[in-house]
Order: structure tokens, then sequence, then C-alpha cells
């Protein structure tokens, strides 16, 4: 299977950038790994994603050479493996608010003894058909994959001292917008409050061994404060260039005088 870049950078305490992908489509991750980006998260959570989909943009994401991971619905074995069969070098589960959750995600993602995993020995395998290659294929597997925690509820915060302590998980990440929800202040990541439970999630994560992950929101204070897996949404970043684009196009027409 494909080394996972990603988590080699981090294990070397390097900062990596990455986007959700929430378009169903293989030229937005070509387009998102010619940037230069480290990795995409293929966003099976709010976006509308078919696993044949799904397939079609981690064959781009191989030939593009970036990473692949997968923000799941929730903490599902069944699903999970299918992501995994198709090439996905790891999860990101949201609203992992317990240690019985995240052991959960562990155990589906990793074969044993760290978990496991359904045996079947399909794309991500190269269809494996030799026990040779079957062997190979669970230790790259267990090596390579990544789990990614999110934080964002009340109850994940407050049992993150717990989550810190489960084997196998890469990134711990904060959601902010969903947090603010939890708190009782939906869409005010500013709150004081919602500040408040912020800063125990980072103050947490940086003094364990685990990587802490956040949204570009407040990249300067995020990375400052220790965070190492960065992402944006490929909404945001094509918004962004056709906005200076126009802004720009504006201007020269004003300039002009047209």
């Amino acid at each position: 299977m494909r080394k996972n870049k990603t988590k080699a950078k981090l294990a070397k305490g390097e900062v990596v950038f990455g986007s959700f992908v929430g378009i169903p489509s293989p030229g937005v991750v070509e387009l998102l790994a010619y940037a230069g980006l480290d990795f995409v998260i293929i966003d099976a959570e709010h976006a509308p994603m078919d696993i044949a989909v799904i397939e079609a943009m981690v064959r781009a994401a191989d030939a593009a050479d970036i990473d692949t991971l997968v923000r799941i619905q929730h903490v599902d074995e069944t699903e999970i493996v299918r992501y995994l069969d198709v090439g996905v070098l790891g999860i990101q589960a949201p609203h992992t608010d317990t240690v019985d959750q995240l052991r959960a995600a562990v155990r589906a993602v990793k074969y044993h003894p760290m978990g496991m995993r359904g045996m079947g020995f399909a794309r991500a395998a190269q269809f494996a058909n030799t026990p040779q290659d079957r062997a190979d294929h669970l230790e790259a597997s267990n090596r390579e994959t990544m789990i990614v925690c999110q934080i964002e509820s009340k109850e994940g915060v407050e049992n993150l001292p717990e989550l810190l302590t489960v084997e196998g998980v890469d990134v711990f990440f904060i959601g902010t917008s969903d947090l603010s929800q939890s708190l009782g202040y939906p869409g005010q990541r500013t709150h004081p409050e919602v500040q408040k439970a912020v800063d125990r999630v980072f103050d947490l994560v940086t003094k364990s061994d685990r990587v802490l992950g956040t949204t570009n929101a407040d990249l300067e204070t995020y990375v400052k404060n220790g965070s190492r897996y960065i992402t944006s949404l490929d909404a945001r970043l094509l918004m962004t260039g056709a906005r200076q684009f126009l802004e720009q196009g504006r201007q020269a027409v004003a300039s002009a005088g047209r």
C-alpha cells in the first residue's frame, strides 16, 4: 500500500496542511494535490459521497501523490472497512466523545493485534492473493493508516484526558463549530465559554505526545499554540481564489476607466 507521507511528517514533528473535500470530484482532489497540500479528507459526513465516487477520488489522489483520509458519518465498522478497502489511508471520526467510541474506531481501522479490521484483500491490498502478500499488507496497514479523533462537544472536552490514553490515535482535532453549539452558543466560536473549552483542548493535547489538529480559522494563533495538522475546505479555497480574481479584475476595469 501507499506510504503515508502525512503520518511520517507528523512523526518527525512537522506541520502538515490539508483540506476537506466536499465536492464529489476526482478533479478537485487533483487540483489540491498539484497546489501542494499534504492530504485531503474526503467528507462522507456532510457531503453526497458514495463508495464508487470515493474510490475514484482515491485513485486520483494516488496518481497525483497526495494522501487521503475520509471523514466518516459515525464510528461503524462496516462503513469504515469499505473506505479502507478502496485505499484511503485513514479516517477522521466526528463526535467521538467517549473512550469506548474511540477504541471502537481503532478496532475497525487496525488489524490484529492492534484491532480487528475485517480482512477483505481488495484494492488497498493490491488484491493480494498469496500468504506473504497478505501478511505484508496487514503489517503495512497497521503502520500506515491514521486515526483522527474530532473533539467537538462538551462531553468530548470533559473526557479528553481519558481519550488521550487510547493507543493508535494519531491526531486530536478540535471542531469549533459543533463545539460552540454543544456549549449552547451555536456559531459563536469566539464566545468566552467556547474559547475556554478550546484552550483546554489545546493545553491537554499539546502537553501529551499526541498531535493537535484544527481548521485554519485563526491560522497564526493555532500554529503558534501547537497545531500541526491544519485543514481548510475545498469550497473556501475555491471561493477565496474566485473572489480574489474578481476583485483584481474589477480594480483593473476601474483603473482603465471602463
